[in-house]
């Protein structure tokens, strides 16, 4: 696995240091971080008819 070397610990060449890492969590179509909803989804514009078969 990669990880961006500005996302680990100082220190420590195989762990990530949780306060910069900053996750992008899709949840129903809607993109959030670790708390709020952050931008608008372009897959949340298709209708989910499109998604069944």
């Amino acid at each position: 696995m990669w990880i961006d070397p500005q996302l680990r610990r100082a220190g420590h060449a195989n762990r990530v240091d949780p306060d910069r890492w900053r996750p992008l969590i899709m949840s129903f179509q809607q993109l959030y971080g670790l708390d709020d909803r952050v931008r608008p989804s372009r897959l949340a514009t298709i209708a989910e008819e499109h998604y069944r078969r």
